[in-house]
């Protein structure tokens, strides 16, 4: 299916922002919103969106490499063969809101992207929720939803790898 970056989608909520200026591969489609991770190609470093990051055994090692080169937010849409700078908001202190999988979430519950139903792949705007698992989370849900049958969860953006120094994101993630 075509993705197109006419999405106005805007997940930021609160917070301040801390907005990096990025390279996007001609060939890579993201869309306004979209979990972005960093893929470095040639001695470039380049954004793409969740659902392009290599699968790896199953969903829990999948999330967790892609923390180590979880880039933030993106702010801007790219077409294929776009080549100009998009805006990507890294910083770990502005908060988000995301489509998740109906259920109820505590503050400070860790999440992660989701993973695509029938298919070995991320999701590019959609998290879940990562019980127990600190070294796949990239964001911690900023409220208390006490509902089970909450669809959108606001999350405070903490594992940008440009304030991490877990990762030199030097990734070959194609």
């Amino acid at each position: 299916m075509a993705r197109s970056t006419n999405d106005h989608t805007v997940r930021h909520v609160r917070g301040p922002q801390i907005l990096l200026r990025c390279k996007v591969e001609s060939a890579t489609v993201i869309k306004r919103g979209d979990l972005l991770y960093f893929y470095t190609s040639s001695n470039v470093r380049y954004v793409k969106p969740a659902s392009s990051f290599t699968w790896d055994t199953n969903i829990l090692t999948t999330q967790k490499a892609f923390k180590l080169v979880f880039a933030g937010v993106a702010q801007d849409g790219s077409d294929a063969l776009q080549t100009k700078d998009i805006v990507v908001d890294g910083s770990p202190h502005a908060q988000f809101r995301f489509d998740c999988a109906a259920a109820m979430f505590t503050q400070g519950a860790c999440v992660a992207p989701a993973k695509q139903s029938g298919a070995d792949l991320l999701m590019d705007q959609t998290v879940v929720a990562v019980s127990g698992q600190a070294d796949a989370c990239i964001a911690r849900v900023a409220e208390n939803y006490r509902s089970a049958n909450v669809t959108k969860v606001v999350v405070t953006n903490l594992a940008s790898i440009m304030y991490d120094d877990l990762s030199d994101a030097t990734s070959g993630q194609s």
